[in-house]
């Protein structure tokens, strides 16, 4: 039986949907097939950098029952309900939902944010983009690289800092740690390549384990910045 994922970056059960960036899924699809997850795409929005147009974190953002999009056409075919607020023009409000919620806990730039839940806790941050500079890892848990981040969250969650770079975003100098993860299910962490050159490794690795969390390399490769997915469906058993 599956169910709308109900804790937003944290499924509890195994995804079986998720939406990513077209441009992203033929790299990933034989991965997803093999695990019966359904891959929604979001399409390119031309009101954004040609870079980045797809990216989950800047076209969505999974709150309560809802995923809002960013666009005020019903574009991606998502089984849930889908709302529009806001609609954006050349690179204005690029950041608008890129919001980083983790347990009861939102992370974000009360500037830039079109929307801040105010039944959780803030953390206010400068960073524009706190959903791409952050990986959930739990309720209680992120890594990130960004030093803003990372003081302002330090007391309210566990955080691992990081040293940024070594994250491929093309067109970009790097990418972020939080564009090339998401959860697959409670205790697993989707990677779009694997760690190793990462000077954080270690780090990182021992962060999960100490959370019981996995992590799941989708390919060989190197770290790509794919703006994230958003996990939308999971199984659920009564």
């Amino acid at each position: 039986m599956n169910r709308m994922v109900q804790k937003p970056n944290l499924p509890q059960g195994k995804v079986t949907a998720l939406a990513m960036g077209e441009r992203y899924i033929p790299l990933f699809s034989a991965f997803f097939e093999k695990r019966g997850i359904e891959l929604l795409p979001i399409p390119e929005a031309s009101e954004l950098d040609p870079r980045i147009s797809s990216h989950a974190d800047l076209n969505l953002l999974h709150l309560n029952a809802q995923v809002f999009a960013a666009r005020g056409d019903a574009y991606i075919p998502l089984p849930v309900s889908c709302s529009s607020i806001l609609r954006m023009r050349n690179n204005e409000g690029d950041s608008a939902l890129n919001i980083c919620i983790v347990g009861d806990h939102v992370i974000c730039s009360e500037k830039s944010a079109a929307i801040v839940p105010n039944w959780l806790k803030h953390i206010a941050v400068k960073q524009r983009y706190a959903r791409c500079s952050t990986c959930v890892v739990d309720e209680h848990s992120i890594i990130t690289a960004d030093p803003g981040i990372a003081a302002a969250c330090t007391g309210a969650l566990d955080v691992l800092q990081i040293e940024p770079g070594y994250i491929e975003l093309p067109g970009f100098d790097y990418g972020f740690l939080g564009g090339c993860s998401f959860k697959l299910s409670a205790h697993e962490l989707a990677f779009t390549g694997t760690l190793h050159a990462h000077p954080d490794e270690r780090r990182i690795l021992d962060f999960l384990s100490a959370r019981s969390v996995e992590p799941v390399y989708l390919t060989d490769g190197p770290l790509l910045d794919i703006g994230s997915a958003v996990p939308v469906q999971e199984e659920f058993r009564k």
